[in-house]
């Protein structure tokens, strides 16, 4: 529930009913990655709330569906003195979504391939993208305001690093063979 109110917030801040329709791929790679880690984030943060009044099944859960962001969070805790739901914490979490390459390419397919994919397949009966039809691109700036940016310091350095913006091959394949029968630049 707190990770999708977190969504409702940052489509808030965004001022769209849809991000994929909208954006390059792109922004969307950056946007979307940062939309996901950040409500992560205050899920975690809630959990770790309830935690505090002795109910353990909010973390439990989390740690079942996401147990990457437990261990790293209990690593960086472990080295170095932070308080829960600080900003510290926060970007820790933040940080530790896009460490796990198989949770990446895992997350590419559910979020990333197959809206790829729906698009070219809807735009084999529809012809090639119009002029008037192309996507807008969000600054790296933008998109920390919409997600990272009241917590982490370094956000717009972050999401433009490799962490945040490379792909798997397979998606690469995907977005190439896509955006080429589209008649879009990858």
């Amino acid at each position: 529930l707190v990770h999708e109110a977190r969504h409702a917030v940052q489509y808030n801040r965004l001022g769209k009913d849809s991000v994929y329709n909208e954006y390059d791929m792109n922004t969307q790679v950056r946007l979307n990655g940062a939309m996901e880690a950040d409500a992560q984030v205050f899920a975690f943060q809630a959990a770790k709330e309830f935690e505090k009044i002795g109910d353990m099944g909010p973390l439990k859960a989390l740690d079942k569906s996401s147990p990457f962001l437990l261990n790293a969070y209990c690593r960086e805790k472990a080295t170095e003195d932070f308080q829960d739901g600080s900003d510290k914490s926060r970007t820790v979490l933040f940080k530790s979504f896009f460490d796990s390459k198989k949770r990446m390419a895992s997350y590419e397919d559910a979020y990333i391939n197959n809206e790829i994919l729906s698009t070219f397949s809807k735009s084999l009966t529809n012809g090639k993208v119009s002029e008037e039809e192309k996507k807008c691109t969000l600054t790296t700036a933008q998109i920390a305001s919409f997600t990272c940016g009241e917590y982490m310091s370094n956000a717009v350095s972050f999401i433009d690093s490799e962490n945040v913006t490379s792909l798997t091959k397979k998606t690469k394949n995907i977005l190439e063979i896509a955006s080429s029968a589209l008649g879009r630049d990858v």
